[in-house]
């Protein structure tokens, strides 16, 4: 069933620092006549995102025929807004490294198969931009981080209810009184992303309800299917590399291709092209 409202954070839940760069591209973004200059100069002062933003975009996952040199050609190549989907990803990231108790080498691997997946998918198939679709499967599980940072027992208690067959909103529901989806919604609306992205994280775990929901925009449909695309390629490359259990694929599977518009042959070559992909960046 579709949450009407977020389950609330828990107590003692903080949001991740929004770095300066960010800061000041939304304080531009928000005047009648914002500033490209300024706000090129304010990504390319924190050199990390910068770099993190141009390898993104020249990424196979994008398609551009022709490389992107700096941020100035990123903003005049694919617009501000784009740019600033961009950086936020790149930005949160940084902010989640090291926060939890544990390493998340194998989590942040896997939410980049994601995101790559969804950005090129969202290109070739949907009119949804590359971007938008990259910003989501990275920060469609960032709610998972920051409730294992919180909770030290959140790692082993969802670990066992999820053994024992539940559902891992249901196992968060129920021992800390929200869930990860919820998290990821309050950070990415607090962070000034896209409304589409952040109640496509509040709903992703609700496939395939959100096809029949009424109320629910189709560019949030359109992006929840992609994403259920980029997390099971990403499950198939990861159980080449470490053996991983099937996802949920066998459920939802042929809804998102219906939905995209993806036959079942031009799925499989799809499925091997996107593997490639991955395969290529490891």
């Amino acid at each position: 069933m579709l949450q009407s409202q977020p389950a609330p954070s828990p107590n003692g839940f903080a949001f991740p620092p929004m770095p300066a760069a960010l800061r000041a591209i939304h304080e531009e973004e928000v005047k009648p006549s914002p500033d490209p200059y300024r706000i090129s100069h304010a990504i390319a002062a924190d050199l990390g995102l910068a770099t993190e933003v141009l390898k993104v975009i020249n990424s196979p996952a994008f398609g551009r025929r022709r490389q992107v040199a700096s941020i100035p050609d990123a903003i005049a190549q694919v617009g501000l807004a784009n740019v600033t989907n961009l950086v936020s990803a790149a930005a949160l990231r940084a902010s989640l490294v090291g926060l939890a108790r544990t390493r998340l080498d194998r989590y942040w691997d896997t939410s980049m198969d994601v995101a790559l997946v969804c950005a090129r998918v969202a290109k070739e198939y949907t009119g949804i931009a590359p971007d938008t679709a990259y910003t989501l499967g990275l920060f469609h599980d960032c709610g998972i981080p920051l409730l294992l940072a919180l909770r030290p027992d959140y790692g082993p208690a969802v670990k066992r209810a999820v053994s024992g067959g539940w559902k891992i909103t249901e196992a968060e529901q129920h021992h800390f009184g929200t869930t990860h989806a919820a998290v990821g919604y309050r950070v990415a609306l607090h962070w000034n992303l896209p409304q589409e992205i952040a109640i496509a994280i509040l709903h992703h775990h609700h496939y395939p309800e959100v096809l029949t929901t009424g109320g629910i925009a189709d560019e949030v449909r359109t992006l929840i299917s992609v994403l259920k695309l980029g997390e099971h390629v990403s499950a198939e490359f990861r159980a080449e590399a470490f053996g991983r259990e099937p996802d949920e694929w066998g459920r939802v599977g042929e809804r998102v291709l219906d939905h995209l518009a993806i036959g079942d042959l031009e799925f499989l070559d799809l499925r091997d092209s996107l593997l490639a992909m991955l395969r290529g960046r490891s």
